[in-house]
């Protein structure tokens, strides 16, 4: 869903 891609963790949520 985002455009930054999961591999760069910049919202603590992706990590989540």
């Amino acid at each position: 869903m985002y455009t930054i891609p999961h591999n760069i963790k910049i919202l603590p949520n992706c990590t989540n």
